[in-house]
């Protein structure tokens, strides 16, 4: 039979199961996020002038 003791730490030890749990499907890597410029440099990529028609891109790729 588990003491009182021995069923606060199961107790702890599943919320802290849990906790972990969350934040491994919510959280991420500090290096996977965008900083600011770089936030920036990835909308201005969409600009017209960088963006490439089917038609051209296939023709540099040979394809």
């Amino acid at each position: 039979m588990e003491s009182k003791l021995e069923k606060i730490i199961i107790e702890k030890l599943n919320s802290i199961e849990k906790d972990l749990a969350y934040i491994k499907q919510h959280m991420m890597e500090r290096e996977d996020a965008l900083s600011e410029e770089e936030f920036n440099a990835y909308i201005r990529s969409f600009d017209g002038e960088n963006l490439v028609s089917l038609k051209d891109a296939k023709k540099q790729l040979g394809i």
